[in-house]
């Protein structure tokens, strides 16, 4: 059964606190260690923790949505066999990932000039076995309703990777290998905390095989892997090029800019690990959507319009104190990609991939990725060429990314058989933005007669800005702010 509108307002809003938590334990350990670490050795810590990060969305093969997708569709009495077959999946590719690490340090080093890499990476080369297998934890728990447990586990998690990799550093002023064998010793305490929840979650039903055998489950995550990889160079392809023919200036100035605001991220990858497995257990196996789906679809889409569409609006006029506040007044540049960027999220607040995977429109979401990485690579490089400008360079970015949204959306209107204009609330999205932006556009008149700073201006205007938003604006739309907050606060 599809879960009701409460129960998926609660389960996002658990997932992302848990999101936000793991975000703040990662800037406080990034801005201690940048501190008590030199910077080469601080540099040789990144590197490790770059390295594994992007080799990791290539080996978890998309396995960790599987969870989410097979969960609703079995019996209780199912459920530990799916995690088992998974988690097996993902312990045997973490040995590999593990071995990789260990016997390619020495290349690794000589690939980014770096000989420390090679003794710091065969430290490092143990997390990848523990880690693995904690992969999709929070999607099993979303799809059995239990995310306030993630959020618990992420905190004690985290809180383990911080003590164990800054305070040897701070109190004995070690280096940064000590740093990453603090790192390996958290991630096996994360390892042990996962199992423990893993196979305690359907305590005391007797287990049974399911009918989802590993080739179902390989079936369902190759796609994902090639997802994976498209996504890769679509991401990257903006540095590379930048990097490549404006210099490490430009580069710097570009990737302090053109990011997406946290926690709007947060939002939408928790909303979208909680509506994967609401959709999987309702569609049926011929791919029929209900009207219950597409319920779901236009509440959870709204909702995160009504939450995220003011914050984009606030940001996109207040990038430059966003930017210098972050950065430093030597960064004001980058606030002109942080402003591309903020439009951009305007149309990726949009959780689209759990209803196609639910869909089983793997092969389609891959082929997308594939065209989109071909035209950003091509188009990027005839902007460089044509117009020599970093900013072209982000423009094409986001012209390629809103076509590979239309794609999306498209499949989504021929599965609910309507039209894509019909798939979303577009007279809600214009009275938003319009009203929001009027509100900033008052805020800014009347602050421009007194003489504050930035910072100050910035702070009064988001109290002002809230308010009006509050009380104002989303009376204008008929949206009770309380709705959101009523079903967690009663969650027993």
């Amino acid at each position: 059964m599809i879960g009701n509108n409460n129960s998926n307002t609660s389960q996002t809003f658990w997932l992302s606190i848990g999101n936000l938590i793991t975000f703040g334990f990662s800037i406080i350990s990034v801005a201690i260690l940048s501190r008590y670490l030199s910077k080469e050795d601080y540099g040789a810590y990144r590197q490790v923790i770059y390295i594994y990060g992007t080799l990791l969305v290539i080996f978890s093969m998309g396995l960790p949505k599987a969870y989410g997708y097979f969960i609703p569709k079995v019996n209780e009495n199912q459920i530990k066999d799916i995690i088992n077959k998974i988690s097996f999946i993902l312990l045997i590719i973490g040995v590999f990932f593990s071995l990789l690490l260990y016997f390619g340090s020495g290349l690794f080093a000589d690939l980014l000039k770096n000989e420390k890499l090679d003794t710091a990476l065969k430290y490092f080369s143990l997390v990848p076995f523990f880690m693995l297998p904690t992969l999709g934890i929070e999607n099993i728990l979303s799809a059995l309703k239990k995310s306030h447990i993630m959020t618990m586990y992420t905190i004690l998690s985290r809180s383990f990777m911080l003590i164990c990799t800054v305070l040897p550093v701070i109190v004995f002023d070690l280096g940064y290998l000590v740093a990453i064998q603090g790192f390996v010793i958290a991630s096996f305490i994360s390892f042990v905390v996962a199992l423990l929840i893993k196979y305690n979650l359907v305590k005391g039903v007797v287990q049974v095989k399911s009918q989802v055998s590993y080739k179902k489950i390989y079936q369902f995550a190759l796609p994902l892997f090639y997802v994976s990889i498209w996504a890769w160079i679509i991401n990257s392809s903006d540095q590379f090029f930048i990097s490549r023919y404006f210099g490490s200036i430009e580069f710097a100035t570009f990737s302090n800019g053109f990011f997406e605001f946290p926690l709007v991220s947060m939002l939408v990858a928790s909303t979208a690990t909680v509506l994967l497995p609401v959709f999987s257990g309702e569609i049926n196996k011929d791919g029929i959507l209900s009207d219950e789906v597409k319920r779901v679809w236009d509440s959870a889409l709204k909702k995160t319009i009504l939450l995220i569409y003011p914050l984009l609006v606030f940001l996109f006029v207040y990038a430059d104190a966003m930017v210098i506040t972050l950065y430093g007044e030597s960064y004001s540049d980058s606030s002109i990609y942080f402003k591309f960027r903020t439009f951009l999220s305007f149309f990726q607040i949009i959780a689209f991939m759990p209803l196609l995977l639910a869909l089983g429109a793997t092969k389609y979401c891959s082929k997308v990725f594939m065209f989109t990485a071909f035209a950003i690579i091509t188009l990027e490089y005839l902007a460089v060429l044509v117009f020599n400008s970093p900013y072209a360079v982000a423009v094409v970015s986001v012209i390629v990314w809103l076509g590979m949204i239309f794609f999306m959306a498209r499949y989504i209107a021929k599965a609910f058989k309507i039209r894509i204009v019909d798939l979303f609330p577009v007279k809600m999205q214009l009275i938003l933005v319009a009203g929001c932006g009027l509100a900033m556009l008052i805020i800014k008149l009347l602050l421009s007669e007194f003489n504050i700073n930035i910072y100050s201006e910035a702070i009064v205007a988001g109290v002002l800005y809230l308010l009006i938003v509050l009380f104002v604006v989303y009376r204008i739309i008929g949206f009770d702010f309380m709705s959101i907050l009523k079903p967690i606060l009663k969650r027993k």
